[in-house]
C-alpha cells in the first residue's frame, strides 16, 4: 500500500509486512510475532526521527 500512501501524500513511509496485516504475521506464534511488532513500529520511530527533503520509502526491517 505505500503507493497509496504516496498518493495521499505521506511523506514518510514504512511498508509493512502484506496489506491483510501490515503489523503482523498471524501465522507465527505469538511471542514471535509480537517481536516483529516491536521491530516495526521501532523502524517507524527511527523515519520519522530522519530528517528528510523529499517523499522517503522505507522497508520496515
Amino acid at each position: 500500500m505505500p503507493s497509496v500512501a504516496g498518493n495521499i501524500g505521506a511523506n514518510r513511509i514504512v511498508v509493512g509486512r502484506a496489506i491483510a496485516h501490515p503489523l503482523g504475521a498471524p501465522e507465527m506464534e505469538r511471542e514471535q510475532e509480537r517481536e516483529i511488532r516491536r521491530q516495526m513500529v521501532a523502524r517507524a520511530l527511527e523515519v520519522l526521527a530522519e530528517r528528510i527533503a523529499s517523499q522517503t520509502v522505507r522497508q520496515a526491517s
